[in-house]
């Protein structure tokens, strides 16, 4: 805040300010990573190979995008859901998943988690997803 680059935020003199009216002008961004591990580990599938992730990896990110709307109702601020385009982040998850789960097949044996969701080399499906539960951008659509 202190950089005052966010409108209204020269007003905060000090650490301690409440910051909701600063914040109310922004975007709250609220990413996930690693959706076909995740499926993986709940369905011993990824979302290539089984229909059946495909439409548990929907469900995941229906209720995702009904948490984000229900934080922008009850606190009136800008959330938005998208999926993870940091590498890094995706890095860092794979990492601390290896110390505590130990190496597991087809997800914490890589370097890193797959970014954001990709539900299959069919657009279609991956444009149904955004659009039924909301995610109309921040998502990387992977296309081979």
């Amino acid at each position: 805040m202190k950089e005052h680059v966010w409108i209204d935020s020269e007003r905060f003199e000090d650490e301690n300010s409440k910051i909701k009216k600063v914040l109310k002008n922004g975007v709250l961004q609220i990413s996930f990573t690693g959706l076909n591990e995740a499926l993986i580990v709940l369905n011993e599938n990824g979302h290539e190979s089984s229909m059946k992730s495909q439409e548990l990896g929907f469900k995941i990110v229906e209720f995702l995008a009904n948490k984000t709307k229900e934080y922008v109702e009850r606190y009136n601020l800008n959330f938005v859901l998208s999926g993870n385009e940091n590498l890094e982040v995706s890095k860092y998850f794979v990492e601390i998943d290896r110390v505590i789960f130990g190496k597991v097949k087809g997800v914490t044996d890589k370097d890193f988690y797959i970014n954001s969701f990709v539900f299959s080399n069919d657009i279609e499906n991956t444009i149904k997803c955004m659009y039924k539960y909301g995610i109309g951008y921040g998502v990387i659509k992977y296309i081979e």
